[in-house]
């Protein structure tokens, strides 16, 4: 209610079904995992109410972000996912880029509390002969995520395409 997306349990439906989908068709399919960087350190600093307007403007701004056809959900505190169905790693990391770009600029205007700055990490995995499941997927995404964060923060990181979907 909080963000507008898609509840934990109802991003995982809908993107069995885009996953299944997918590996039935071999068409292209990417997710990104994310979330605020330092996010504990906003809500210590700046108090929780604080904290949930961040996350309410993080999915307002993802909903903006994304395609109609994306599926968007906030999967816990401030990690979201996102599924974009028919999309490639190339088209993933660039719609992503934008958002993370969005994300910095426009939210702290909306938000205008002196002091906040609010940056996103992201991990995009695409489907490829490997996810043999959703979660192993979503567990590629979610390790470049982590490698997002160990380069820095406020950045995107995309996980490894395997040796044969790199010679396709």
């Amino acid at each position: 209610m909080l963000t507008g997306c898609l509840t934990r349990r109802a991003f995982f439906d809908r993107m069995t079904q885009a996953f299944e989908h997918a590996r039935r068709r071999r068409t292209p399919l990417a997710c990104a995992v994310l979330d605020v960087d330092r996010f504990k350190s906003i809500n210590d600093t700046f108090g929780h109410a604080v904290g949930d307007q961040v996350v309410q403007e993080v999915g307002r701004q993802l909903l903006a972000s994304f395609r109609a056809s994306d599926i968007v959900g906030r999967c816990g505190g401030d990690e979201f996912y996102i599924g974009m169905p028919e999309c490639d790693m190339q088209a993933a990391a660039v719609i992503a880029e934008n958002m993370r770009q969005a994300i910095e600029r426009e939210c702290v205007a909306r938000l205008n509390i002196s002091g906040l700055t609010l940056t996103i990490s992201a991990g995009l995995a695409a489907l490829d002969e490997r996810d043999q499941t959703l979660a192993h997927l979503l567990e590629r995404a979610d390790k470049a995520l982590y490698e997002a964060k160990t380069a820095g923060r406020n950045r995107v990181a995309h996980a490894a395409a395997s040796r044969s979907a790199v010679q396709a």
